[in-house]
């Protein structure tokens, strides 16, 4: 089989002479046969994933499940999860997890103070008033170079006392 890549309103006749038309905006991969018969068309995906994603390591999130968190620690992992921005850093009060989950703002602190102790998380540099958590790298990622994130938050375990060894999660 052969690939081809072909873009445009172009006519694409399948096996039983059906025709489909392709959009001019998407870029597409033909697969075809040994004689120019095609067998499939799919859209050429974007390597640029936008805002809406974070890379999750699965061995960690076994370990978290290991944990036994409570279920409003467990919120307020998978609503950091979901706010973490890139570089890994996330700028979110306790009082928004409060509003945002229906959670005691007490709960939420004492749900960060665990992720903190299970090294999920640790704090940030100061957004005024309120304090900025950084999401363990080993844990998830969202940024383009993992490696320098990596560093980053072990130069973060440093200045807050703590072991470079404390940087991989309980």
């Amino acid at each position: 089989m052969s690939e081809n890549v072909k873009t445009g309103d172009e006519k694409i006749f399948d096996d039983e002479n059906k025709i489909s038309f392709l959009l001019k905006e998407k870029k597409y991969i033909m697969v075809t046969d040994e004689d120019g018969k095609i067998k499939g068309c799919f859209p050429l995906k974007k390597k640029n994933l936008g805002n809406g994603w974070v890379a999750v390591y699965q061995k960690v999130i076994t370990q978290v499940a290991k944990e036994k968190l409570t279920g409003e620690q467990c919120s307020v992992f998978l609503y950091l999860l979901g706010k973490v921005d890139f570089e890994n850093y996330l700028t979110v009060s306790q009082n928004e997890i409060s509003e945002e989950l229906g959670i005691h703002r007490v709960n939420v602190n004492k749900a960060i103070k665990k992720l903190k102790d299970l090294n999920l998380i640790i704090e940030g540099p100061r957004a005024g008033l309120h304090k900025t958590y950084r999401l363990n790298p080993y844990v998830a990622h969202k940024g383009k170079n993992r490696n320098e994130t990596i560093l980053d938050f072990e130069s973060e375990l440093t200045k807050q006392g703590k072991n470079i060894t404390d940087a991989e999660p309980k």
